[in-house]
């Protein structure tokens, strides 16, 4: 008994798709999205350079340190991979913080590590968002981040104790 298979042909093929560059309506489109971005970029680094310069008018060069140092840890959360950021945040708990409390005598050094367990942990949440966003459709095993949350609220926790 002979089962009839379907035709199948090699040479149908679809026509050339022109390249997304060539079409000028998606060349004018892209245009206007890359100076919407630059200026939402411009945005937030223009409002953080005339709070710095109006803090630098106030000549306390200490305030000046500490919101520049605000700033920059702000903006490195989003260019720094969490694991980074976790090694950096143990890095400046127990060596710089550390120093800075007994040596120094800075007595709200303290706070510096709970900024950065709070930074962490926006990291870790902005990661789960985007990556829930980028596996939507898919069926994909995730990693497991929940145990870094677990592990940051409970040093949030311990580190909150040790304060008070």
């Amino acid at each position: 008994m002979k089962f009839a298979m379907p035709l199948r042909f090699a040479f149908a093929r679809r026509a050339s798709v022109t390249p997304r560059a060539a079409n000028p309506h998606f060349a004018r489109r892209d245009a206007k999205r890359a100076r919407r971005l630059s200026f939402l970029m411009f945005l937030p680094i223009g409002l953080a350079a005339l709070l710095i310069g109006a803090v630098a008018g106030l000549d306390a060069p200490i305030l000046l340190s500490l919101v520049a140092g605000a700033l920059f840890a702000l903006g490195a959360t989003f260019v720094v991979p969490a694991h980074v950021f976790l090694q950096a945040m143990f890095v400046v708990t127990f060596l710089i913080q550390g120093s800075a409390l007994y040596f120094g005598g800075v007595r709200p050094a303290p706070w510096v590590a709970a900024g950065m367990a709070g930074l962490f942990i926006f990291r870790v949440l902005m990661d789960f968002v985007f990556e829930r966003r980028a596996l939507r459709g898919a069926a994909v095993e995730r990693a497991g981040a929940a145990g870094v949350l677990v592990a940051t609220c409970a040093y949030l926790a311990v580190y909150g104790f040790a304060v008070v």
